[in-house]
């Protein structure tokens, strides 16, 4: 009786053994994008595809798509109303496959223009650099640029910019790591951030700030408007530096050499914000010792009269 019941144990253990060793193995390959149960909403152009985990991100970002979209397409005649794709990725091995592993790790969206689609990391995963709401308007932006331009090459600089522009996103207007890269000397040509998906996470957030503080710069000359003509005099199949010349009268070199002057003479000590910033962390954090030094100092005190007066009474 007892062998048939040790019997019974071993082939129990036997059994689950390799219903674990199965599930391991199982979970060690990896799900591919066309094995996913992809739900999808739908609201005209739009088409969010999702997994069930991300039900509630894929209804938000349906909503910032519908609110951001009018102004987008009235400033840059955008009437198609082709569908645009919408992918919340819920793993980084399925954004890298929809993506066609073409993103840096650093990369929390794509816009591939082409295909008029938006590739997002879920928010279940991934804490963005930036809220859901810009990043969202950021793709969009690029969406819509690529079919003003009739997906002729827009100057990667200039793409990204206008598209920070509309995101609003608050993290590249300080122009503190522009400061930083005048004082050193570091700045990078507008013509080299085409390769920013080649670099280092703290060299693109410095493309990124560049490519707003261009973009800022054009607005400040010849206003909003600048933005669409260029777009679209790309869209005609024009060369950037004829292009530039055509619409704002310099070339994008004489541009460039003029935002340069520009940003040492109104950003150069930006990052001393930064230092500011950790000045009154530091005064504060001074305040909080001080209150608490004065509380103790405050109780050894009070705990030292109570010694005295009860002692007080054995003389």
């Amino acid at each position: 009786m007892r062998n048939e019941k040790k019997n019974c144990f071993l082939n129990d253990a036997i059994k689950y053994f390799i219903l674990f060793s199965c599930c391991f193995v199982a979970s060690s390959f990896p799900v591919h994008s066309d094995q996913l149960n992809w739900l999808q909403i739908t609201q005209a152009p739009f088409i969010v595809s999702y997994t069930e985990m991300d039900t509630e991100n894929a209804i938000r970002v349906l909503r910032i798509l519908q609110s951001a979209y009018p102004e987008l397409a009235i400033n840059f005649n955008d009437s198609t109303n082709l569908p645009i794709r919408v992918f919340l990725c819920p793993s980084q091995s399925i954004f890298d496959e929809v993506t066609g592993h073409q993103i840096p790790e650093w990369g929390e969206g794509a816009a591939n223009t082409l295909q008029r689609k938006i590739i997002l990391k879920s928010p279940n995963w991934v804490v963005y650099s930036m809220d859901l709401k810009c990043l969202v308007i950021h793709e969009l932006t690029h969406i819509i640029l690529g079919h003003a331009a009739n997906d002729h090459s827009i100057p990667r600089w200039l793409n990204e910019g206008v598209a920070i522009h509309y995101s609003q996103d608050a993290s590249f207007s300080s122009g503190s790591l522009i400061s930083k890269a005048l004082i050193t000397n570091s700045i990078i040509p507008l013509s080299d951030i085409d390769y920013v998906l080649k670099f280092q996470r703290s060299k693109a957030q410095l493309a990124y700030q560049e490519s707003y503080f261009a973009v800022k710069y054009l607005i400040e000359l010849y206003g909003e408007d600048v933005l669409k003509l260029l777009v679209q005099a790309i869209g005609t199949g024009q060369d950037p530096e004829s292009v530039f010349l055509h619409t704002i009268g310099k070339s994008s070199t004489a541009f460039e050499r003029e935002w340069r002057l520009y940003l040492k003479k109104g950003h150069k000590w930006d990052f001393l914000q930064d230092l500011n910033i950790f000045l009154w962390i530091g005064i504060g954090l001074l305040f909080i010792i001080s209150i608490i030094g004065a509380y103790r100092r405050k109780r050894q005190t009070l705990k030292r009269w109570d010694e005295e007066e009860n002692g007080a009474g054995y003389q």
